[in-house]
């Protein structure tokens, strides 16, 4: 969006008297509430009014109001009503139904001189639209308070010309009869449905991304959540690239951030929506200016409503628009937890610190909440039916500590506090108080038979271990051999089978390994503290943690080592202190020979390595020395006094 218009959007930005009858601008819908109420204009569109009527920096705006999807409606058959649609969204024929309707849909023709005035509307704005409109849903439902179908209806960017704007209406119209949207609103409570669409010019943006005002139902000061990419923010939005992350205070000050490297931008040419190369990957998306804008935004935004907001923003220039906002929907707990729930990211958060990927919660929330099911079934614990081990904390990997103890306070020689340590996490005083009421009778009555079982997976341990590592080994084998860009559908389901099926073989051979531990600390820990009773716990646990045995730990360990030679060398500390750092760098000594072997051990090895994502043909190939900077965790390192191995088993 040039500047023009944004000077556009100061102005009236109707289309005129003519373009009345269906057609209305935004400011319109901010000069009358009435007429961008949700049930006219739908939820977007009443928020990106409400938006400018504060004040908020908003792209120029039109919105097609639900009347004109009525009006195509009465040409259609009834089954294409979403009242029946959602009638029957559970039902058998419930996909083969909405594939019905959405064909239907997008043959429908548009009401009378709609066409006429989408044709005006390119006619008059579309040279102010380098990049084309975007075209979004705005349901009746939608961003409301339970309800937000985030990412459940079509947007479609980079439209140019009038047939191409009559087409994404009908898209956006169509996305409604979606299997999975519907099953969406009918699960929750949604009887009918309307969907008007916003029309916008779109941005050209430099960055783009998500904000989430505050962290909801969670203690402590408060904390800005930020996801930003180069270029368009539709693959931050739908979780199909890594973002940076940031975590911002109160204040606007940066907190934390990872910064990762961008290949890829998301931009519109002038065929269409495509990728080009970034000339700068590692720098920041957003520069000091697009987070103190942000900054001012999220309090400004709950200085009038004292909400958590979920954001959506672009930056041009130096200037931040808001796309859209809602506020963060649900209850304010993650699901499975209240206000004396206490979750963690420990462990699970140094494999992935940041969001994860929706393919990647689809595969991982899973695969975890049944393998901890497992584990405690192993170990003679009873796991409540409807207990939530692992929930999603916007986007997140959180462990639910307090449901983790209650299960393990089975064990009357386990101690909560033993057990969060072990697993890197914090908070084990407070857990114990909240398991005093746990009862050990059903423990104990399955002893002699849990006993029994462990025993014997003990005594087969060995044996396990070695005949996984040959089967995994194969099938890894098997896969690199694999092209998964040639396999048809039926072909690529199959794979995905296979390849579940190895991760939960190897969650059981992990967990076996992990109950085995335990095991071994409770049995050591009861044999100490005959000897030593009150030095027991501590003893065992230095004897049973073995961190340099752990494969998981040794990059921590070898970042380690390279921060202990460094900082007996000034001239090697200094490089690597510096922005921008390189292997070339750093003069020839120690602390480059150590950097260099873990480079050719570990450069492949990543924060976010256990995310899954459909970037299939993505490289896997290890980072060549030269082009791999230091981390800014990296470099904070040499500016602690003590390290220790964060990465544990």
């Amino acid at each position: 969006m040039g500047r023009d218009m944004a000077e556009a959007v100061a102005t009236k930005g109707a289309l005129g008297k003519s373009a009345a009858p269906w057609l209305l601008s935004l400011d319109a819908l901010v000069r009358d509430e009435a007429l961008a109420a949700r049930k006219n204009v739908g939820g977007k569109a009443a928020r990106l009014a409400w938006l400018r009527r504060h004040g908020f920096l908003v792209p120029e705006t039109w919105v097609l109001p639900q009347r004109a999807f009525a009006a195509a409606l009465r040409e259609l058959p009834p089954a294409c009503e979403p009242r029946s649609l959602l009638r029957a969204a559970t039902g058998q024929r419930a996909y083969a139904r909405a594939a019905e309707a959405r064909e239907e849909i997008l043959r429908a023709p548009l009401p009378p001189k709609l066409e006429a005035e989408l044709a005006e509307l390119c006619d008059r704005y579309g040279s102010r639209a380098p990049w084309g409109f975007a075209v979004r849903s705005s349901a009746t439902c939608e961003d409301g308070a339970l309800v937000s179908m985030a990412g459940l209806a079509e947007t479609i960017l980079g439209v140019r010309g009038p047939e191409a704007l009559a087409s994404a209406v009908r898209r956006v119209w169509a996305s409604i009869a979606s299997g999975r949207a519907l099953v969406y609103l009918a699960t929750h409570g949604i009887r009918d449905i309307a969907m008007a669409v916003v029309i916008q010019p779109m941005v050209e943006a430099v960055a783009a991304g998500v904000m989430f005002t505050r962290r909801t139902g969670l203690s402590g000061p408060l904390e800005r959540i930020v996801n930003a990419g180069v270029g368009l923010g539709a693959p931050v939005v739908d979780g199909v690239t890594t973002p940076d992350m940031l975590r911002l205070g109160a204040s606007g000050e940066v907190i934390e951030q990872t910064i990762v490297r961008k290949h890829k931008a998301m931009v519109v040419g002038a065929s269409g929506v495509e990728e080009i190369d970034v000339s700068r990957p590692d720098a920041p998306a957003l520069s000091k200016s697009h987070i103190a804008s942000l900054s001012d935004v999220a309090k400004r935004l709950e200085s009038i409503e004292d909400v958590a907001w979920d954001v959506e923003f672009a930056c041009e220039e130096d200037r931040v628009w808001v796309v859209q906002a809602r506020h963060v929907t649900g209850l304010g707990f993650p699901e499975g937890g209240d206000a004396q729930t206490v979750w963690s990211s420990a462990n699970v958060g140094e494999a992935l610190p940041g969001v994860a990927t929706p393919f990647t919660w689809s595969i991982a929330g899973a695969y975890s909440e049944t393998g901890f099911r497992k584990a405690f079934g192993t170990l003679g614990c009873s796991v409540p039916k409807h207990a939530r081990l692992v929930g999603n904390v916007h986007g997140r990997f959180y462990l639910n500590l307090t449901e983790f103890m209650r299960i393990a306070a089975q064990v009357p020689w386990l101690d909560p506090r033993t057990l969060v340590e072990l697993g890197g996490g914090a908070g084990g005083e407070e857990l114990a108080t909240q398991v005093g009421d746990v009862s050990h009778k059903m423990f104990l009555a399955r002893l002699p038979i849990t006993a029994t079982r462990l025993l014997r997976e003990q005594l087969r341990l060995d044996e396990h271990v070695v005949k996984f590592e040959v089967e995994a080994d194969r099938a890894l084998r098997d896969h690199d051999a694999l092209d998964l860009a040639i396999l048809p559908d039926d072909g690529a389901s199959r794979k995905f089978r296979d390849v579940q099926a190895l991760l939960e073989r190897t969650g059981d051979v992990m967990l076996t390994c992990a109950s085995s531990a335990l095991g071994t600390h409770i049995l050591l820990k009861s044999l100490l503290s005959r000897v030593e009773p009150n030095g027991a716990e501590r003893l065992a646990h230095d004897l049973t943690r073995g961190i340099r045995d752990l494969e998981s730990a040794r990059p921590a360990i070898g970042v380690m080592r390279i921060v202990s030679l460094a900082r007996r060398e000034p001239a090697a500390r200094a490089a690597l202190e510096t922005e921008g750092a390189t292997i070339g760098s750093i003069p020839e000594g120690p602390t480059k020979r150590a950097l260099s072997s873990f480079l050719e051990l570990y450069g492949d090895r990543a924060v976010r390595e256990a995310e899954l994502s459909t970037r299939w043909c993505a490289s896997r190939s290890a980072a060549t020395p030269e082009r791999s900077s230091l981390s800014s965790p990296a470099r904070k390192r040499l500016q602690t006094p003590r390290c220790s191995a964060s990465s544990r088993g």
